[in-house]
């Protein structure tokens, strides 16, 4: 048992036989805890304890376990690997509102019309009530729905449905409501025909499905190969074998997107999807938690904490652009949910597909040595061209100077941008983000101003005519003093 303590270990309770065949890991529980009472998980069920006396559970909070047991062993991994508290690792699993109160749905009166009622019978109990006859067409026309927005549409009182309910024309219900973001509804989408490089995606993933233990899939696709249309039609036949699908994604902004593109291809079908995330409210992060819970919802989409969605029977586990370092939780518990993706899709026996243009070192690592199955997407769909690149080296460029002093753009650049302004064309140049140049470099010899203490390119401050070595900056708060190296000209 783990209490919701910042502690590092676990402790022994017994079991009372009212509760025996009650309990389940990940089963939420209260226990005594010195002259107090507190919250805890349940994580194992030893055959004999470490301590002689052991103290009674006292209560199980909830019919059924919060956490399912492919997520109790990912907990205690993490609490193994990277240094943290079982209780953490278990209670950033959860959505606060879950652990606050297990049931904390949004209920609203939800109305009804018995089906044997028709205008002629109810004619004579609506005579004399203008109102009510109004409020209960409405209803006839819609089927039934939620008081609120019947009287929105009706434009009559509360007490109106209290008086139709007294006659039997209508029946009241105190019914839960989901709070669901993805209320918008979608234009329908149909399988897009696969090339051979993608069809070649989807029969590697069917051949490491079929296997006892499937080996993590990286996808390395150029952008534009149609990455994303593999991964809708994996999720198709992982939802046509009764499987649910993860998909988790590197930013909140790009969620959205993501979910429109799943919802039109399979909510027609009759198969939700669920989106977690820390922008979603207090409500909706409940209710969408829930209806995974519940095997409602069977695509999953959401940022790194959706790692921790309690799937029912999950098919597949999709990571896009892998290599994003924004799948770090910087907070405690710190974790990478690219690496407990990987894990989990071990536990639970089920292939791991990692997409990326540019796949991180690691991956690529893995790919190389035959640890993960390799496929590559190296052709852009329709037959797109690929983008020119050209990479100048400065060195070799000769710089223009106007003023006697050097220009920092180089020739060829400067004259692919005159081309461009000529042709009123517009021209995007990125820059860095502090600084007037994120290193300054002699062009004769390519030499680089770095930091003496971390060998990192120092930054040109152009207002204040000085290099700054930012990684110094950060590392020196708390001594209140700032290494600032004077520019020195460069001959």
């Amino acid at each position: 048992m783990v209490p919701e303590l910042a502690l590092d270990r676990m402790f022994d309770y017994r079991v009372p036989p009212g509760l025996v065949g009650k309990l389940g890991l990940g089963q939420r529980l209260r226990v005594p805890w010195g002259n107090r009472q507190v919250l805890a998980y349940a994580v194992d069920f030893p055959e004999k304890p470490e301590v002689e006396k052991c103290r009674e559970v006292l209560e199980v909070v909830g019919e059924e376990p919060l956490i399912p047991e492919v997520l109790i062993r990912v907990a205690r991994w993490m609490a193994d690997y990277y240094c943290c508290d079982l209780s953490m690792a278990l209670k950033g699993m959860l959505p606060d509102t879950v652990r606050a109160k297990e049931d904390s749905f949004k209920k609203r009166w939800w109305v009804m019309v018995p089906g044997h009622w028709t205008l002629e019978k109810a004619e004579p109990l609506l005579k004399k009530a203008k109102a009510q006859r109004v409020a209960w067409q409405v209803a006839v026309a819609s089927g039934g729905g939620w008081m609120a927005e019947l009287t929105r549409k009706s434009g009559v009182s509360v007490a109106v449905w209290r008086a139709l309910e007294e006659k039997g024309l209508v029946q009241l219900s105190h019914e839960k409501m989901e709070r669901d973001p993805l209320f918008e509804a979608v234009v329908g989408s149909q399988d897009l025909p696969l090339n051979e490089e993608q069809r070649e995606a989807l029969r590697v993933f069917l051949e490491e499905s079929a296997k006892a233990q499937p080996q993590p899939i990286l996808l390395q696709g150029v952008t534009g190969s149609g990455k994303t249309e593999v991964y809708l039609q994996i999720i198709r036949q992982v939802l046509q074998a009764g499987r649910s699908a993860l998909v988790l994604v590197p930013e909140i902004a790009l969620t959205p997107q993501t979910v429109e593109h799943f919802r039109s291809r399979f909510e027609d079908e009759q198969i939700r999807s669920a989106v977690l995330h820390s922008h979603l409210s207090a409500g909706e992060r409940h209710d969408q938690w829930q209806m995974i819970r519940s095997g409602k919802a069977r695509v999953v989409i959401g940022a790194r904490s959706a790692i921790f969605a309690p799937t029912q029977r999950l098919g597949v586990i999709i990571i896009d652009e892998e290599h994003e370092a924004s799948y770090k939780q910087e907070e405690s518990p710190h974790y990478h949910a690219r690496d407990l993706a990987v894990l989990r899709g071990s536990m639970e026996k089920v292939p791991v597909l990692l997409g990326s243009a540019t796949p991180s070192l690691e991956s690529y690592l893995h790919a190389r040595t035959g640890k993960y199955k390799s496929v590559h997407l190296r052709k852009r769909v329709l037959d797109l061209k690929m983008p020119l690149i050209h990479i100048l080296d400065l060195r070799k460029e000769k710089a223009s100077e106007e003023k006697g002093q050097r220009v920092g753009l180089a020739e060829g650049l400067r004259v692919a941008v005159e081309k461009r302004l000529e042709r009123k064309e517009q021209t995007i140049l990125f820059l860095n983000r502090r600084g007037y140049a994120t290193s300054l470099q002699c062009p004769k010899c390519g030499y680089v101003a770095e930091c003496e203490h971390c060998a990192v390119p120092m930054t040109y401050h152009r207002t204040r005519h000085q290099l700054i070595c930012h990684f110094v900056i950060r590392r020196s708060r708390r001594q209140r003093s700032v290494r600032i190296v004077a520019l020195r000209s460069i001959d």
